[in-house]
């Protein structure tokens, strides 16, 4: 049995092939903008006094891999301890998740017991090897990130 391959089908056969070949270099180059905040960095956790508690600033370290972040101050399940998590999207936006126990009550919003279990939201950008970001709930925190 023969098969007779037109010019007009060669070319939309070859236009499909050449397409399929481009995918795992998008897959790639995807994963590389991904990955291209890994690494190791130093966060500044400012939280100037506001009406309900005193200021406080936290330097900590976070790492991100694989764009997903991560990184505690203070030891696990302690007062005081806050702990961040989220993913870096390509562009650099990111959405992290801080949950912790407050420590001293005057540095805590409205003066909460000690050890008292809290999360809230930040929004971050991050942009090569620095980032910053807002608590969008309850106090005006800002969060400085310098990539190590």
């Amino acid at each position: 049995m023969f098969c007779v391959v037109t010019s007009r089908f060669r070319a939309s056969a070859l236009a499909i092939l050449a397409a399929l070949a481009l995918l795992p270099s998008t897959e790639f180059s995807m994963a590389q903008d991904v990955g291209r905040f890994d690494g190791n960095w130093s966060v500044a956790l400012v939280c100037p006094t506001d009406k309900t508690a005193q200021g406080y600033t936290y330097h900590f370290a976070v790492k991100v891999k694989t764009g997903v972040l991560h990184g505690e101050h203070g030891t696990t399940g302690t007062p005081g301890w806050v702990a961040l998590d989220g993913l870096i999207q390509a562009d650099g936006r990111a959405t992290l998740n801080a949950k912790g126990l407050t420590n001293i009550p005057k540095f805590s919003a409205y003066q909460v017991q000690t050890g008292t279990p809290y999360t809230y939201t930040i929004k971050a950008q991050f942009d090569g090897s620095r980032g910053s970001g807002k608590r969008i709930e309850i106090r005006a925190c800002t969060l400085s990130f310098v990539k190590s």
